[in-house]
């Protein structure tokens, strides 16, 4: 992990990135989203799940929310790169704003769902990262057509500061996911 005290530097975030890329999951085992009622001792699960609407055009702009990362909120999050590759083995520097620092922390695309019914990616955490695990993100059609996001999130500390700040981390990762369904949410809204 890295943490920048003032402000945001691309140039750091890219040196950090580069240093992760050759670097392996930090968590075992890998998938963890793909099979959630086996649970992993040790690892906190979350989820969230919005409707956002009926039908296939809504499957598809929801599809295309998360093809262009939108479930990220921009007023805290930034990427790197800025709108990263859909594909397994993709790497992408997450740093978020929080207590005023910014904290860089890199993941990798584990899997990629591309149904006629299921369209989403998860990644996971890589070594440097303040926790270990997974998250999906995920755009659902039921048999009825209606659609949902869903984020699942399976993680546990990875770093001293995060095994300290745990409380502090589990009510930062709620508020995640809180606003990347509401971003999706809206984006949705919006174009149906």
């Amino acid at each position: 992990m890295s943490i920048f005290l003032l402000g945001y530097d691309e140039k750091s975030v890219i040196k950090y990135y580069d240093k992760q890329l050759k670097k392996s999951f930090s968590y075992k085992p890998i998938f963890l989203t793909k099979n959630t009622k086996n649970k992993v001792k040790g690892f906190d699960y979350d989820a969230i799940r919005v409707k956002l609407g009926t039908g296939k055009k809504v499957f598809e702009i929801g599809k295309q929310a998360i093809m262009q990362w939108e479930m990220f909120p921009k007023k805290w999050i930034k990427l790197y790169p800025t709108k990263p590759a859909i594909g397994i083995g993709e790497t992408v520097a997450v740093t978020a704003k929080f207590l005023g620092l910014w904290w860089v922390n890199i993941t990798r695309i584990a899997y990629v769902i591309n149904d006629m019914e299921i369209f989403g990616f998860a990644y996971g955490t890589l070594p440097g990262h303040m926790e270990k695990g997974e998250e999906l993100f995920q755009i659902r059609m039921d048999e009825k057509e209606n659609v949902y996001f869903e984020l699942i999130a399976i993680s546990k500390p990875n770093t001293l500061i995060a095994k300290i700040s745990y409380n502090m981390m589990r009510s930062l990762q709620k508020k995640f996911r809180e606003e990347a369904a509401n971003a999706v949410y809206e984006y949705v809204r919006i174009r149906k």
